[in-house]
């Protein structure tokens, strides 16, 4: 593709003020507002190749419309969406993977109903548009609202782990199928931690400590950021032991990623009300040196930064983050390191959007060998878009 423009040293405003990328940043719409599909409040969307043909396609679903919607990508101007399960309740989180092992990712749905659906695809025999069946994992105390569901590999089995946690019933669940996936039956429920105060909101998955074993970072607004020590495959279903992070309130969005490049795992998490977005450097072997020195990445006040997405999106070699804002100052932002990771970030403006800023997977979503990323826009008569360098 013609016209590619490469960021890496193209300006630094040493006062930490914007510097405005958005004629370089071209919106393509994946979804327009859907009659019957109330998509004002609260969206989420991820990536994934749904029909097998190689080409991304995408899922989203919103507080507001209770339904989960594929989009099926016919070329990158072009998308057929579909529905795949309605009545669900809020969607606060989706996840996908190949949950049955049938050839075809299947989706999962964190709702404010208080189920953790599993939204099964058709085989690969028939087209992606079949009926999805669908069935919600059994759990184990009384839950009003799941907030976030991960699906990941946490002991040595071959089938898939599922992860929830709820803020308002302050526990953190497990699943471990008992058996080849045919429903969410199959899975049995497991409280790994539990009497959360404040409870956490929003999961990552990383290998914290580098001992091959994965964990789960977590984050609540009225709870701090902690990890969650994985007890080993044998063990995956017992409490896990809990190491704080930081113990400051007001943190929405977490991710798990080198940001220094020391070759550990770092954390970065939104402060929505306080604008900012900082990072928790990981000194080495967490377990030792259990303190993680906070650093502000930037402020975006008076915007509100409650969404979060990485990728190395100038391909320099250094991975850069990706913030949205909502509430006040509605907009997307690329943060790029200049020098020292503890050093501010460069904001650089990719939009902004006049309508709240859902998740922003980063992805190759029109084939052409540059990283894109897609986001939700609640409200917008254009609800699901996508994002490219020009």
């Amino acid at each position: 593709m013609a016209g590619w423009v490469i960021l890496t040293g193209c300006g630094f405003n040493p006062d930490g003020s914007d510097i405005d990328v958005t004629d370089l940043w071209e919106q393509f719409i994946i979804a327009s507002r859907q009659a019957g599909l109330d998509t004002n409040v609260g969206g989420y969307v991820l990536l994934q190749d749904f029909d097998g043909d190689g080409k991304t396609d995408a899922a989203s679903g919103f507080v507001s419309s209770e339904a989960v919607v594929i989009h099926i990508q016919n070329n990158p101007s072009v998308w057929s969406s579909f529905t795949i399960g309605s009545n669900l309740g809020a969607i606060n989180s989706l996840a996908s993977e190949d949950i049955d092992d049938s050839g075809q990712p299947d989706v999962l749905a964190a709702t404010g109903d208080g189920k953790i659906w599993i939204l099964f695809a058709p085989s690969f025999a028939g087209p992606v548009t079949d009926l999805w069946r669908r069935s919600s994992l059994d759990h184990p105390v009384v839950v009003g609202s799941w907030d976030d569901v991960k699906v990941a590999h946490f002991d040595d089995r071959a089938e898939f782990n599922i992860v929830g946690t709820s803020s308002d019933a302050g526990i953190i669940v497990l699943w471990r199928s008992q058996g080849r996936v045919t429903s969410a039956v199959t899975y049995e429920p497991f409280v790994i931690a539990s009497d959360l105060p404040g409870g956490f909101e929003r999961l990552t998955v990383a290998d914290v400590d580098e001992d091959g074993d994965l964990y789960l970072v977590a984050c609540g607004p009225d709870s701090g950021v902690i990890w969650l020590e994985n007890p080993g495959a044998a063990n995956v279903t017992q409490f896990w032991m809990i190491h704080p992070i930081s113990s400051d309130k007001g943190f929405t969005r977490v991710l798990a990623v080198d940001v220094d490049q020391e070759g550990d795992i770092d954390i970065v998490v939104t402060d929505r009300d306080g604008g900012r977005v900082v990072w928790f450097e990981n000194r080495g072997s967490p377990r030792q040196n259990p303190v993680w020195p906070e650093h502000l990445m930037a402020n975006l006040l008076p915007g509100r930064p409650d969404a979060l997405g990485v990728g190395d999106l100038d391909e320099d070699g250094v991975l850069d983050i990706l913030v949205g804002t909502d509430t006040n100052q509605q907009a997307i932002y690329w943060l790029e390191r200049q020098g020292m990771a503890q050093s501010l970030w460069q904001r650089r403006l990719i939009a902004r959007t006049g309508f709240d800023v859902g998740e922003l997977p980063v992805g190759d979503i029109d084939g052409v060998g540059w990283p894109d990323f897609a986001t939700t826009l609640a409200g917008s008569p254009s609800p699901v878009v996508w994002y490219r360098q020009d």
